[in-house]
């Protein structure tokens, strides 16, 4: 008995073993499949790319200068008796504005003097012109067939009257000059820098009164890097009024100007290229010094395709949208600032340019397009 059950317990075994895998066999598990096509997993906004006329510019910084400054002196010597209350730092100037009187009374004396003595050289160059006709008048009246010489005829004495009557005129030229110059006027539209001296002050030949300059013309000096100058052509002829948007971050303000010039040689401390712009309006805020930020607005470009920089994955990557699923796009960028890229190579006119930022995303996934309007134009 116990031999039997030996036997028949393996047969047993092995019989529902072969009919449990026959049974498997004949009905596999089928897997649900989802539709991808229907099914969508990322919702994505899209741009249509179009060529378009874009403003190339590159960007630099400077500081504002004065493009004519002058440190005024005074000419003559005296006593300050009058002193303008704008000529203090920061002071404005209108042209021909009085801004310093120095005492003039010995200068109006010395005027008069000069005068006298020019209305003496003129009487006295009368007197000798009449006594040369009368020495010539007498001379051939008496000697008809002779010459009479200079001395004769006076013309030494006649020269140095007239010498007498320059010399005058010339010395009451430069007394009414000395007058003129007790007045201090300013000789441009401008602001002061520093004023130097004070009222009552006695001052000589060659004192510094103050420093002030011109605000008709405001200069900024603006390097330009060595990866840019592939984009400018530092020609005088071509450089000249190339349009520049000056951005003060201090006070909030912006300026318009045009470039000008470009500098001879590289700088040796920079290794960069400087080129001049000059703000020549509304620029009387501005202040000597300051710090701007500008946009040089190098060339207009036309037929370009440009995109957000926020597109771009390192640097060197898009997606694009297809049909309703995402591809990756190698590219390169011809030009960069910190908004806009402008593409060289890698998209074309017409595609779809995904605009919503992704993760590390599958060429191939499906996505959902949330402005479909745009991608049907």
């Amino acid at each position: 008995m116990k031999f039997s059950m030996k036997i028949v317990i393996p047969i047993v075994i092995i019989i529902c073993t072969v009919i449990v895998a026959n049974i498997i066999m004949s009905n596999p598990p089928k897997a649900k499949r989802s539709d991808q096509s229907k099914t969508s997993e990322i919702s994505v906004e899209i741009q249509k790319l179009q060529q378009q006329e874009f403003d190339l510019f590159i960007e630099s910084y400077g500081l504002a200068q004065a493009s004519v400054i002058t440190n005024l002196t005074s000419e003559v010597s005296g006593k300050i008796i009058y002193m303008n209350e704008k000529f203090k730092n920061g002071g404005y100037l209108k042209k021909g504005e009085l801004l310093i009187k120095i005492e003039d009374a010995d200068y109006i004396a010395d005027v008069k003097i000069a005068e006298a003595a020019l209305i003496l050289a003129k009487q006295n160059l009368l007197e000798e012109k009449a006594k040369v006709k009368q020495a010539k008048e007498e001379w051939k009246k008496f000697n008809t067939n002779v010459e009479a010489n200079s001395l004769v005829l006076r013309e030494p004495q006649l020269k140095s009257a007239e010498a007498n009557l320059i010399a005058s005129e010339a010395n009451y030229e430069k007394t009414k000059l000395n007058l003129d110059r007790t007045k201090v006027l300013a000789p441009y539209d401008g602001r002061v820098i520093e004023k130097k001296v004070s009222i009552a002050q006695i001052v000589s030949n060659n004192t510094e009164l103050g420093t002030i300059y011109s605000n008709k013309i405001v200069e900024v000096r603006l390097p330009i890097r060595n990866i840019d100058l592939k984009f400018v052509d530092i020609s005088d002829e071509n450089i000249k009024n190339l349009k520049v948007d000056f951005y003060s971050e201090i006070f909030n303000n912006k300026y318009s100007g045009l470039i000008v010039r470009s500098e001879s040689s590289i700088d040796t401390n920079t290794k960069q290229l400087y080129i001049i712009s000059e703000i020549q309006e509304n620029n009387e805020n501005l202040k000597i010094g300051e710090y701007l930020k500008a946009k040089i607005y190098v060339k207009k470009l036309q037929d370009v395709l440009v995109i957000p920089n926020n597109t771009i994955y390192q640097g060197s990557y898009v997606y694009v949208e297809k049909d309703g699923f995402i591809t990756r796009k190698e590219i390169k960028i011809a030009w960069q600032d910190e908004n806009h890229s402008i593409i060289k190579e890698g998209l074309e006119e017409n595609e779809n340019l995904v605009l919503t930022t992704l993760g590390l995303v599958s060429s191939g996934t499906a996505v959902d397009i949330t402005n479909k309007n745009v991608s049907e134009k």
